[in-house]
């Protein structure tokens, strides 16, 4: 009988033991934050604001605070609580938590050379003749200059053109401005020099000599990786074109008496331009 006892005993002790023994092992809930550069971030969040920053505290104690725009998404993971151990032949050594990663801060370009290659459109507008002023053309820039900080540069340039039927070369001096300091930011420019005609009409009784020439305009500058930049842009540009027009004036005897004419063409014209910056 009391062997009986003591059996049921035993197997009551060992059933209340493993009952203890899976309480220890309760299930809980950790926050998980996903940001958008791809780290991950377990533990409590402890501050929250929805247009403002949260602030997260891992298992380690550890407390980092980011903007709500950086957070991807929020969750909850579940987590199994161990029971306490007994009887530890080898203490493990405490595990280290990973550090977040954060992507390299943008910084905008500062004090240095720069150079800009583009391609852009004249667009048809206002002319002369006898160039068919209203035709459209092409345009190829390049530009060389020098960066003030993120927001003012100034550069020697030249393009290579289809404008009103002549190949021609504007040399000029370029300044641009960008208004903020963002990966995104709108510019202003300006340009001034002097074309000179690459052709000529010399068969139909004229001699070009290009002209005074300006362009200004806004646009967008978009920061891309590194020192590259991809802007656009759109402006107004006004072209001046000197040359001497030689006519031939018949008397009744056919005989032909030639007179020089110095004549000054304006075109007014849109451009549309794109490039890159470096």
């Amino acid at each position: 009988m009391l062997l009986i006892l003591n059996k049921n005993l035993a197997a009551f002790f060992i059933v209340f033991l493993m009952t203890a023994m899976t309480g220890f092992a309760q299930q809980t809930e950790r926050d998980v934050v996903y940001l958008k550069n791809g780290s991950i971030i377990k533990g409590k969040i402890i501050e929250m604001e929805l247009d403002g920053n949260i602030k997260i505290e891992t298992m380690g104690g550890s407390i980092f605070v980011y903007k709500m725009e950086e957070v991807k998404k929020i969750a909850k993971e579940s987590v199994e609580m161990q029971p306490p151990q007994t009887n530890i032949a080898k203490e493990e050594p405490p595990a280290v938590e990973p550090e977040p990663y954060f992507p390299e801060p943008w910084e905008p370009m500062k004090n240095g050379f720069f150079i800009y290659i583009g391609n852009g459109f004249i667009l048809s507008g206002e002319g002369a003749a006898p160039f068919d002023g209203g035709n459209g053309g092409g345009s190829i820039s390049f530009i060389n200059g020098y960066q003030f900080k993120y927001n003012y540069s100034v550069g020697l340039g030249i393009n290579m053109e289809i404008f009103s039927n002549l190949l021609m070369m504007p040399i000029f001096l370029d300044t641009r401005y960008t208004l903020l300091k963002k990966k995104t930011s709108p510019i202003i420019y300006a340009q001034t020099g002097y074309t000179t005609p690459l052709t000529d009409n010399a068969w139909n009784g004229i001699d070009s000599k290009g002209g005074f020439t300006f362009e200004a305009g806004i646009g967008m500058k978009r920061h891309l990786k590194g020192s590259a930049n991809l802007v656009f842009s759109a402006g107004y540009r006004h072209q001046e074109h000197n040359y001497t027009r030689t006519d031939c004036f018949w008397d009744q005897n056919w005989n032909c008496t030639e007179i020089d004419t110095e004549v000054v063409d304006i075109f007014n014209r849109a451009t549309i331009r794109i490039g890159f910056m470096f």
